[in-house]
């Protein structure tokens, strides 16, 4: 029973955070950014707390807001306001 716990909870670990479309997607995005590139982070709406999020890129000395989409539809598994790097998000 130990082993099985240890094993699902490295099976979590492995799960991906972007979905094929996501990644393929911000991989084309960050493209041009890649040597500037700090981080990305999803970010609650100021405006509509309770119904849109973004997605804010960090660049050295810049930032990049993506279009805002409803909450919940898309980087499901992204946390809020946690910075990720290219790594983390298999890009």
């Amino acid at each position: 029973v130990k082993y099985e716990t240890v094993y699902e909870r490295t099976e979590e670990e492995k799960k991906e955070i972007l979905d094929k479309v996501e990644k393929n997607y911000l991989t084309n995005v960050i493209k041009p950014f890649k040597k500037r590139f700090k981080g990305i982070s999803k970010i609650e709406s100021p405006l509509f707390p309770a119904e849109k999020e973004f997605l804010q890129i960090q660049l050295n000395n810049d930032e990049i807001i993506l279009p805002y989409f409803e909450k919940g539809t898309m980087y499901k598994e992204m946390k809020l306001n946690k910075r990720y790097t290219l790594e983390e998000l298999g890009i």
